[in-house]
């Protein structure tokens, strides 16, 4: 895979809007047809099976593919490029990514570009899992009750996952198993313009932005989209740590 930066919304590599710096990384992957490679990789080990009279073994057969993988990339072509942005705050480092893994992932190759980067998973006073089971059984905080939950339960003998939609969000059973020590494992929530889904883990996912919140800005003006939208993701993470007891220092 290859892994580089694009222009940002302003034409830039590095690009400083509304007092925060914005990156966009880029990374794209070329990847053999896979019945292509288990096709060569069959042809290969009756080869060698036949040529040294013994059973190729689990490394003999891994040691194989990787050379085929690697005969046949330069004919392959590269995959869709997939871009995410990073913006540098003054307290957070937002990556928009589609699992916390890559996420991950982006920040250590920043990282290792950078030489240094003081960045870790955010980490809150208030357990997440409690914030948000509170919001289920009374909620006294800013944020509406979306159209989505899953509640994990592991309480020895019952184990699993309860999903509750649209109306659904409401009914008591979502209260009893909250009190009766089950964790809400994703939650759909809504601030004023904005609806999302945040998990446990505390990533975000799935914002959703108003119409009329939108129409405040041009259609055509990507720019000013952008940083309507980020200025409206700030205020919510803001609006979260603080309603979790702020950052573990």
């Amino acid at each position: 895979s290859k892994t580089g930066f694009s222009s940002t919304v302003d034409g830039t590599l590095v690009a400083e809007i509304s007092g925060n710096t914005v990156l966009v990384v880029t990374q794209q992957e070329k990847k053999p047809n896979r019945n292509q490679v288990k096709v060569k990789l069959e042809e290969r080990v009756k080869a060698f099976e036949e040529k040294m009279n013994v059973k190729a073994n689990k490394d003999d057969k891994s040691s194989m593919e990787a050379e085929i993988v690697r005969s046949l990339l330069p004919n392959v072509f590269p995959n869709k490029e997939v871009h995410t942005t990073v913006i540098f705050t003054d307290e957070y480092l937002l990556v928009e990514s589609g699992s916390p893994k890559k996420a991950e992932d982006i920040v250590s190759m920043l990282r290792s570009v950078l030489g240094s980067l003081q960045a870790i998973p955010l980490q809150t006073v208030k357990s997440p899992e409690e914030v948000l089971g509170s919001i289920i059984v009374k909620n006294t905080t800013e944020f509406l009750m979306g159209e989505k939950i899953v509640i994990s339960t592991d309480n020895g003998s019952q184990k699993g996952k309860s999903s509750f939609a649209k109306d659904n969000v409401y009914d008591q059973e979502t209260k009893r198993l909250v009190n009766s020590g089950s964790f809400v494992d994703t939650i759909q929530l809504g601030l004023e313009d904005t609806l999302f889904t945040i998990k446990a883990d505390l990533s975000i996912s799935g914002i959703k932005f108003s119409k009329s919140f939108l129409s405040e800005v041009d259609k055509s003006d990507e720019a000013g989209s952008f940083i309507l939208k980020m200025g409206e993701i700030e205020l919510l993470v803001a609006e979260l740590v603080e309603t979790m007891g702020g950052i573990v220092e």
